[in-house]
């Protein structure tokens, strides 16, 4: 297969969705915790504000790299992940009573019922026409939004763990994903854990989902590999590349090694932002044909348009 088309997405993707926080606005701690679950949010919020008094110069990439690196942790490190993977999971959860108890869910592949995912923008035809999908986003926006037909992440007929449309066991009709266009999520998922990938963002409520955590130099450990060099062969055989969303922040220096090594002088760029860096970005693909929309200027057919015109032959 050809991969002549590619979309790249970031975060600001996500926001455009769904709003989803950035990165700079991560750490707001809104969201629905059980009981249980407060004392140590509080912990974690009592210690970042703390922080981010005594440190207002810097980001919250610094704040996840402290608590990550410290020796002396006021906060274990599984409580920042976790909730790191439950505020991205907020717009996705759902409750249900059952037997005088209130369960917590996501959203999964196909069996939510009438439960409906609140997006703010969709994108077009556009994204399903794309040869191949490039993330560094734990999200499930771009697997809900294709559907299990229609992508897979590496190999067509993986069959995931969780229940599909057949509301009671996963036995009965598991989801397969059979589509062709390869998802690669270059820093892990919410619906990925140590038992395998699976039909919702489980491990956004767990706080157990694989992910590269958000902080600088971000590198893929070898259970990444597989992808990256997939990624890799993607981006070799670029024509045209939307990157939507994404911030080329200086310090990914791992993704940004990964694409001006991959991505051809040839290709077509046509990138997505309300705010993009656009010295960095030409310093970047200095030999390439790039374009920019600015989509907080566009309602979402307009926006939609523009983009399937760019993937147009």
């Amino acid at each position: 297969m050809k991969f002549e088309k590619i979309g790249f997405f970031g975060a600001g993707f996500s926001k455009w969705c769904i709003d989803i926080p950035l990165m700079k606005d991560l750490f707001d701690f809104k969201g629905h915790f059980w009981e249980r679950e407060k004392k140590g949010i509080n912990k974690l919020k009592v210690t970042y504000n703390s922080w981010k008094q005594n440190n207002k110069a810097k980001t919250n990439e610094h704040f996840i790299n402290n608590i990550l690196t410290s020796q002396n942790k006021k906060v274990d490190s599984k409580l920042l992940i976790f909730y790191i993977c439950r505020r991205l999971s907020e717009p996705f959860i759902w409750y249900e009573k059952h037997v005088l108890r209130t369960r917590r869910h996501t959203y999964n592949l196909q069996g939510s019922g009438k439960k409906r995912i609140p997006f703010i923008n969709r994108p077009g035809d556009w994204l399903s026409s794309l040869d191949a999908l490039l993330t560094t986003n734990y999200d499930l926006i771009l697997e809900y939004l294709i559907g299990p037909k229609g992508y897979n992440y590496g190999y067509q007929g993986e069959t995931l763990s969780g229940r599909g449309s057949y509301p009671v066991s996963q036995y009965q009709k598991p989801v397969v994903l059979s589509g062709q266009i390869p998802l690669m999520k270059l820093h892990g998922s919410l619906s990925w854990t140590l038992k395998g990938h699976h039909t919702d963002g489980r491990g956004g409520l767990t706080g157990e989902a694989i992910i590269i955590p958000p902080i600088f130099e971000k590198i893929p450990s070898k259970r990444f590999q597989k992808i990256w060099e997939n990624a890799e062969k993607i981006l070799n055989n670029a024509e045209k590349i939307l990157f939507f969303g994404f911030a080329f922040n200086p310090y990914d220096d791992a993704i940004l090694n990964l694409l001006t090594e991959n991505i051809s002088n040839t290709a077509k760029i046509i990138i997505v932002n309300p705010s993009p860096n656009k010295n960095r970005i030409e310093n970047l693909f200095n030999k390439c044909d790039i374009d920019y929309i600015n989509p907080l200027n566009k309602d979402e057919p307009t926006l939609n348009k523009e983009i399937e015109d760019f993937f147009e032959p």
